[in-house]
C-alpha cells in the first residue's frame, strides 16, 4: 500500500532532510495533511481503507517524538459511506474538520467534527450541506470564534461557490449558503483565508 513521506528543513527551504517515511503499518495511507497546534506539535491527517470505505485518521507526535497510534476523525457509518479531503483549523485547543463525504444517494456533502482536546477524542459528526447535489472542496478560516466555510456546489447549471458560517466554533451553522460566485461558468477550488481590517479573501479559479 502507499506510505506518507516527509522532509524537514530547518533553514527556511535552503536545505532539505532525506524523505522519511511515516507509517501506521494499515492498508493505504494516502493524501496526508500535517498541522502544527499551539503548543508546536505536529498533527498529520490522512486517509485510509477501513473496513469498506475510506475514512479520515489522526495522528499526533506525543513527548517521545513517536506518532500516536491513528485513529478515525469521523466514524463513517449510517448515511455515511466515506470521509476524504479535509479542511482544518486549530483554534488553541480546539481542531475543527469539514470533510468530504458520500451519503445514502452517494452525493458528496460536507460534514463538521471538532477535538477540545488537540484530537484525543472527537465529537459527532454533523452533516452541514442538504440536497440532492454535490458540495465539494470544503475551505476554512475561523474569525472570532466564527467558521468561514467556502466549497464548491453543483446544484445550478455551473459548479459555484458557496459559503456557511458555523457560530461559536461550529455550535450552529447557517441553515442556507451564500453563493459567492456570480459568473456563469464553472468555479473551482475555492480557498478563504483572513486579511487584514477584519477582511476576509475568497480565491477560485
Amino acid at each position: 500500500g502507499s506510505s506518507i513521506f516527509y522532509s524537514r528543513s530547518g533553514d527556511m527551504g535552503a536545505t532539505w532532510s532525506e524523505p522519511a517515511v511515516i507509517t501506521f503499518g494499515m492498508q493505504m495511507e494516502i493524501l496526508p495533511e500535517p498541522v502544527f497546534d499551539d503548543k508546536d506539535r505536529l498533527h498529520i491527517f490522512f486517509a485510509s481503507y477501513s473496513g469498506n470505505s475510506f475514512n479520515l485518521f489522526h495522528s499526533s507526535i506525543n513527548g517521545e517524538k513517536i506518532f500516536s497510534e491513528p485513529e478515525p476523525v469521523v466514524q463513517v457509518n449510517g448515511n455515511m459511506r466515506g470521509a476524504f479531503f479535509p479542511a482544518i483549523k486549530i483554534v488553541k485547543n480546539n481542531i475543527l474538520v469539514v470533510c468530504q463525504g458520500k451519503g445514502d444517494s452517494y452525493n458528496d456533502h460536507l460534514y463538521f467534527t471538532i477535538s477540545d482536546n488537540y484530537g484525543v477524542s472527537w465529537g459527532k459528526v454533523q452533516q452541514i450541506t442538504s440536497g440532492k447535489f454535490n458540495n465539494q472542496a470544503p475551505s476554512i478560516e475561523v474569525y472570532d470564534d466564527t467558521i468561514y466555510l467556502v466549497y464548491m456546489n453543483n446544484s445550478e447549471k455551473n459548479w459555484s461557490i458557496n459559503m456557511l458560517r458555523g457560530y461559536k466554533l461550529g455550535e450552529k451553522w447557517d441553515e442556507n449558503p451564500l453563493k459567492i460566485s456570480t459568473t456563469n461558468a464553472n468555479c473551482y477550488s475555492p480557498d478563504v483565508v483572513s486579511a487584514p481590517d477584519n477582511e476576509l479573501l475568497i480565491t477560485w479559479h
